[in-house]
């Protein structure tokens, strides 16, 4: 018999090759079922709500592992995870939970944030994009805007990745000045391969005035690529949050 231990963890993702297990890679998902294995002295599976991209950062991903009725209780499990994996990992919640939850199928929406440094940055040099060049905060803003709905998120997906045409239901999207900061967050059911990297590349470009604000319906509608903009860097890119 066995228990549903849910953790909720943070993690800098510059030095990982993504959150999926890959062979000959570091993966978060690798180092953390690999202390799971070491704690419980036993093979186990974890799954995570989402896969992030090599470079990617997460401060509220969500993950869930089945571990033997005899485990140990959960803030033992969670200091041992955190004893065993590097300082650019930390699970800071555990808990069991019903058998019936499942860390992505369960979720109801994930909430990614992008942030972009105004100035030059030696501190947040891993976490930001730095570019250069003023932005036009007014015009992002009213592009945000334009990207909540129901559609297919073609436009915004890595070409060739299985899920393009998959339809995503972006519940709400917002850019905004946090200090020496512009933070794009952006809110939906669920996300394609470089969908909010693409889709900050875009508002970028509306920023330095090659696009206008009321360009991006018609380029949801083109469900074409190689309409929007540049791919932005990872390292930007944070998962905040998921529900």
């Amino acid at each position: 018999m066995s228990r549903r231990l849910r953790l909720d963890i943070e993690y800098d993702g510059t030095d990982f090759a993504g959150w999926q297990i890959q062979p000959n890679e570091r993966t978060i998902q690798g180092e953390i079922a690999e202390a799971l294995s070491t704690i419980l002295r036993q093979p186990v599976s974890i799954t995570g709500a989402g896969r992030t991209d090599a470079g990617v950062h997460a401060r509220g991903q969500v993950a869930h592992v089945d571990v033997p009725d005899d485990a140990p209780e959960p803030y033992r499990i969670l200091a041992g995870v955190n004893a065993l994996t590097g300082r650019d990992i930390a699970v800071y919640a555990a808990r069991y939970v019903s058998d019936d939850f499942h860390a992505r199928f369960s979720a109801r929406s994930r909430t990614y944030a992008y942030r972009i440094s105004l100035r030059p940055t030696a501190i947040d040099r891993r976490l930001t994009w730095q570019v250069p060049g003023e932005l036009d905060v007014v015009a992002m803003q009213q592009a945000a805007e334009r990207l909540v709905g129901r559609y297919p998120a073609t436009t915004w997906c890595a070409a060739g990745a299985e899920d393009r045409d998959a339809i995503v239901d972006v519940r709400s999207a917002k850019v905004s000045v946090v200090g020496p900061q512009l933070v794009f967050a952006i809110r939906a059911d669920r996300f394609v391969m470089h969908m909010v990297r693409t889709i900050v590349g875009t508002l970028v470009e509306i920023g330095h005035g090659k696009r206008t604000a009321q360009s991006i319906p018609d380029l949801i509608d083109a469900r074409d690529r190689s309409s929007a903009g540049e791919t932005a860097p990872a390292r930007g890119l944070c998962l905040e949050h998921v529900e």
